[in-house]
């Protein structure tokens, strides 16, 4: 109020009691430039309609009946536009997200559940002749709505008959959440026999050298509407970053594809606290605990508790070089678990806020990431692959401990026996049910630790041998260029 009063007085053409100090001479000036401001629009608008109108053009105006307000466009049919001849596998994978090999496996599995079967034919076409879509079209809706943010009027006008109301996406959407549910056991699988435990151990150790893990755990927020309903008025929804989200806990592969999930969590719980609601350990403790099973361990953050059967890293402010290494190949082979994580957000991004529900958000989540998988396997995605050979990574990344992407770095032959003696050593100290505490934990953690130490310090020794033979191959070359014959150039 005190800054603004010599504005006040110089507007009514008032004498200053004081002279203005410096940050009132700069509001002045700048209330002064506005009205100047101000007046001259005024008077280019009065000038603007008291000109003469100019006679309309002739014909049609160019690139009006191409413009339109968002808002005021009218119905659209994306269905002929998307599935139409003219659209590309590119164009088509930017609208659906996934390619049309994929889709059409997705209509083929979905035409035979039980869900779609009371309203559609197993041709696609509809039961009764009142319905205005057919199978592929409803599928088609309905992964579009779970691509985008868009509300459910705006996708109403876009698709055509039979989704003329935001109602009937709603619909749409849910009978399509219901029919994918179905299909939960098939894609979403832990994997009990030996083959399939051993084949996602190797492919977890082969990232960067952590042997016998059986998976890797890890939790992420999917932000939700305040619900007023629930207990608290919902604050047991405020997350960390202070918004009201729900939270997935899920289990994931060397490849990103997800062997176990569990949604619903409220966003004010821990990973340690959403890993006790789970029921995971229950699960699959036994098979952890059988010796012929390959995997023995799980691998997490520093949220989650440290025990023998669930290994993380040590403390980030750890100044021995050996925990460093370990927190390194910790970090990079976890890596799969964020990239599994970012991915499914930036496929579906309704999830960024999931604003059907609170009821339907954790089933919408677990579709999605049914569908994730589904689209993951046809599709043939995964798990970036390293750019360079394998001897070019070890030569431009000489430092291990220098946590990055994962790369398969060249073992030494000694690892095999090496891998066995770890997974056997942490099995065996995992026997006997008063072993599951923190102290049997770190005895786990020391042995991985241990044996991470050996492979770095075989994996150094291998890179400097290579540096050795590179350099030694670069002199020679230079020798050769210096006497060779300068006619050859």
């Amino acid at each position: 109020r005190n800054l603004l009063r010599p504005v006040a007085m110089v507007a009514h053409s008032r004498p200053l009691p004081l002279p203005p100090t410096r940050r009132q001479r700069e509001i002045m000036a700048t209330a002064l430039a506005a009205v100047a401001r101000e007046f001259i629009r005024q008077e280019e608008i009065r000038r603007a309609v008291d000109a003469p109108a100019d006679p309309p053009p002739e014909g049609p105006t160019p690139g009006v009946a191409e413009r339109a307000r968002w808002g005021s466009q009218g119905y659209v049919d994306l269905y002929e536009l998307i599935f139409g001849p003219g659209t590309n596998d590119r164009k088509f994978k930017d609208w659906m997200r996934m390619s049309r090999k994929a889709f059409d496996a997705l209509l083929d599995r979905l035409s035979r559940t039980r869900t779609y079967l009371q309203v559609y034919n197993p041709d696609g076409s509809p039961i009764y002749a009142q319905r205005k879509t057919t199978l592929a079209r409803e599928v088609a809706i309905a992964v579009y709505t779970l691509s985008g943010n868009e509300s459910f009027s705006r996708i109403s006008s876009l698709w055509g008959p039979g989704a003329r109301s935001p109602q009937l996406i709603h619909q749409i959407l849910r009978r399509f959440i219901c029919a994918v549910e179905e299909m939960n056991t098939e894609w979403i699988a832990w994997p009990s026999t030996e083959d399939a435990a051993r084949s996602v151990s190797e492919a977890i150790e082969a990232c960067r050298g952590l042997p016998g893990c059986a998976g890797l755990i890890d939790g992420t927020h999917f932000e939700v509407p305040a619900n007023k309903n629930l207990p608290g008025g919902g604050s047991s929804l405020t997350s960390y970053k202070l918004r009201y989200t729900i939270i997935l806990q899920a289990v994931v592969d060397a490849e990103g594809y997800f062997i176990h999930i569990v949604a619903g969590f409220p966003g004010s719980c821990n990973d340690a606290r959403c890993l006790a609601l789970s029921g995971l350990v229950p699960e699959v403790l036994p098979m952890l605990l059988d010796p012929k099973y390959a995997g023995s361990y799980l691998l997490g953050d520093s949220g989650y508790p440290l025990r023998p059967f669930l290994i993380r890293g040590f403390a980030y402010q750890t100044t021995d070089a050996r925990e460093q290494v370990f927190n390194a190949y910790v970090a990079s082979t976890r890596a799969s678990v964020e990239n599994a994580f970012g991915r499914l957000k930036a496929r579906f991004r309704r999830l960024k806020y999931i604003n059907c529900g609170y009821a339907w958000a954790p089933r919408i989540i677990r579709a999605c990431c049914v569908l994730h998988n589904f689209i993951q396997f046809h599709d043939g995605e995964g798990r970036n692959t390293p750019g360079l050979s394998q001897s070019d990574a070890e030569i431009e990344r000489p430092d291990v401990r220098v946590s990055g992407r994962p790369r398969a770095l060249r073992r030494d032959p000694r690892s095999a026996a090496q891998v066995s003696a770890a997974a056997a050593s942490v099995m065996n100290g995992r026997v006997g049910a008063d072993n599951f505490t923190k102290e049997a934990g770190d005895t786990a953690r020391e042995l991985l630790a241990d044996y991470t130490w050996d492979l770095h310090l075989a994996r150094k020794e291998n890179r400097a041998r290579l540096f050795s033979e590179y350099y030694a191959q670069l002199a020679a070359e230079f020798d050769e260029d210096m006497y060779s014959d300068p006619e050859d150039y």
